[in-house]
């Protein structure tokens, strides 16, 4: 189980030390270009503070809000201060696209983050594209490849995309020398993507498919499902659903008689609330804000969980996976915008966008390791997540 951090007075002394490291303004501009005549930096934010939705909004606007008071502490960027213009999408595509261009054209954002609805990301993204404003997505699963869909030149993220996902198990699973693997997929349109690439990296990491099934929780026997992918007598399965499914599949991974890795989606918190038996073996491949205290002490994103954590303050634990996750990627790409700015030649869209796919570097956060350029416009490194393994009880990190 995710336990509270408690943080010493000389440990926030690091923090902030290590703050003014990162954002450091030791980039120097000829002629001074990028700072005349600018006053406040905007960023703006599209995110459901209202409707179905906002329990993610919330969580995000608290999140960017957090990293821009850090950053403004720290004399802004360049010693402009960061301002967060927020506009309350409601989970509707219409206000979206009307907030989107009153934040660009009224706000003049320099760059745009959300949205926090999975079903908005489509039309954001297109809106970014046509009016050439960068946009940093926190809701997501696609990978962005621009070499397989060019119109992702404006489009960045800090989203765990599965395609990171799954090369980490992949990976985890050529150590093990596991070869045959059952899979067990939510039968969605989204998620037929998934099964495409999974089946095309099976090869890959010298993995052999032994079975197949598709389900649907709201209609199909889950139990049964696994019964027959155990038949199967597979290495190891993998099950991969959506967040929606969670609660109805969880509760059957105690009949599953095979290892099995699930999606993100499906990690639970505390195991003893699924009443696993003790022979259960169960992976999964998180960001380290899902569970910051199995990130190694020696790592950079060991700090940087333990700050976003004690930040957030003392309900962090209660909160679900799927706002920790939506809370962590709005932090995150709130820090990723502002080193692309401070980085840029000028405050131009273009240059912006330039940084963002030329200069930002491995940049640790605390939903991974991001590195974009012009190819992966998430750059999201496969090797910065943890894999978790349930033994029954409890969560623990296992050596990559």
């Amino acid at each position: 189980m995710c336990l509270e951090f408690t943080i010493s007075d000389a440990w926030k002394a690091l923090s902030r030390l290590c703050l003014v490291n990162i954002f450091s303004l030791a980039i120097v501009v000829s002629g001074n270009c990028w700072a005349a005549g600018y006053g406040s930096i905007t960023i703006g934010a599209l995110l459901d503070l209202s409707g179905p939705g906002s329990i993610n909004g919330e969580a995000a606007y608290k999140a960017a809000r957090l990293a821009l008071e850090d950053i403004n502490l720290q004399g802004g960027i360049r010693g402009h201060r960061l301002q967060l213009s927020v506009f309350d999408t409601r989970g509707q595509k219409e206000l979206l696209i009307s907030g989107a261009r009153r934040l660009q054209r009224e706000q003049h954002a320099r760059l745009l983050l959300g949205p926090t609805n999975r079903n908005n990301v489509s039309s954001l993204k297109d809106y970014a594209e046509a009016n050439k404003i960068p946009l940093i997505l926190i809701q997501g699963l696609d990978p962005l490849l621009s070499f397989r869909n060019k119109q992702a030149r404006w489009t960045f993220s800090t989203t765990l995309n599965f395609d990171a996902e799954l090369k980490a198990l992949f990976s985890y699973f050529r150590k093990k020398h596991y070869e045959t693997l059952g899979v067990l997929l939510f039968n969605s349109p989204k998620l037929r993507k998934v099964g495409l690439w999974l089946k095309g990296y099976t090869p890959e990491y010298g993995l052999r498919v032994s079975c197949i099934q598709v389900f649907n929780p709201y209609q199909d026997d889950l139990a049964m499902k696994l019964e027959y992918i155990s038949r199967c007598d597979p290495d190891i399965a993998i099950l991969w659903a959506n967040w929606q499914e969670a609660g109805l599949v969880q509760g059957n991974l105690k009949n599953s008689d095979v290892p099995m890795a699930i999606s993100h989606q499906l990690f639970f918190n505390d195991p003893k609330t699924i009443a696993l038996p003790l022979s259960s073996l169960i992976y999964v491949a998180v960001p380290p804000v899902l569970c910051p205290q199995s990130i190694p002490r020696s790592s950079q994103a060991y700090f940087m969980a333990r700050r976003f954590a004690d930040s957030w303050g003392a309900d962090y634990e209660g909160m679900a996976p799927e706002q920790k996750l939506v809370a962590g990627q709005a932090w995150d790409g709130l820090r990723l915008a502002c080193r692309a700015i401070s980085l840029a030649t000028t405050l131009s869209h273009e240059a912006i966008r330039s940084s963002l796919e030329e200069k930002i570097g491995p940049f640790v956060g605390v939903t991974g390791t991001y590195q974009p350029e012009k190819r992966d416009h998430s750059g999201l490194r496969h090797d910065s997540l943890l894999i978790l393994r349930c033994m029954g009880a409890k969560w623990s990190a296992v050596t990559r």
